[in-house]
């Protein structure tokens, strides 16, 4: 699974990964609900790097301590682990946690916001999105869209930041995508759904585990 372009060049593209939430609805932690023989947060973390993404970052919150020795027992040292100690603020001090890391690294024009718990999404998804941020020369946003929804996966140029750090509250990246007035988007029915109460968990536990959404 490659991209049209390489993703760790001159000017690379981070990944981060939310998981942070506590599932409340849900009942118990949905980053390990079980999808294929992986949980969901390692099918995240997984379709990432087929999508060349070299050393993704997840950030996570609540359950932190049973989800790191699942993700460290799979993917090692590749994968970079942030703790935010505030994620009961909302999924935007998950979000402020990832960009101050990534604008760290050197030469990251630009971060893909994933979560954990939209189980149908595919590395050539992301290489689509990946492909089409290049093509823009790394200064739009490209989100994926489903129904009427611009949402993530999405990718956000570095002059994206200082939004994404200002954002309060459980509030995340849709809001910026809704107020872009002419973001790229890469249509993707398969990321609407996502599993937050006992019912979505049926329906993806009601779906063949290899039936791949292309």
């Amino acid at each position: 699974m490659e991209c049209q372009l390489p993703i760790i060049t001159f000017m690379s593209v981070s990944c981060i990964v939310l998981a942070a939430g506590a599932s409340r609805r849900l009942g118990h932690p949905k980053q390990l609900v079980s999808l294929g023989g992986q949980t969901l947060v390692e099918h995240s973390i997984r379709q990432a790097q087929e999508a060349g993404i070299q050393h993704p970052i997840v950030v996570l919150g609540a359950h932190a301590t049973v989800i790191r020795t699942v993700i460290e027992s799979t993917f090692g040292a590749s994968v970079s682990i942030l703790e935010n100690e505030q994620w009961e603020k909302g999924l935007s001090a998950s979000i402020r946690v990832g960009i101050s890391y990534a604008m760290k690294q050197r030469d990251c024009c630009g971060v893909l916001l994933i979560t954990c718990d939209q189980p149908y999404v595919t590395a050539d998804h992301l290489c689509a999105l990946i492909d089409r941020f290049r093509s823009s020369q790394r200064k739009r946003i490209v989100a994926s869209l489903y129904g009427e929804t611009r949402g993530i996966p999405a990718i956000f140029p570095h002059t994206s930041f200082p939004a994404l750090l200002a954002l309060e509250g459980d509030k995340g990246a849709r809001h910026l995508l809704a107020e872009d007035a002419s973001p790229a988007v890469i249509r993707f029915e398969a990321a609407a759904l996502d599993i937050d109460t006992p019912g979505d968990e049926a329906k993806l536990a009601a779906r063949p585990a290899a039936e791949k959404v292309r």
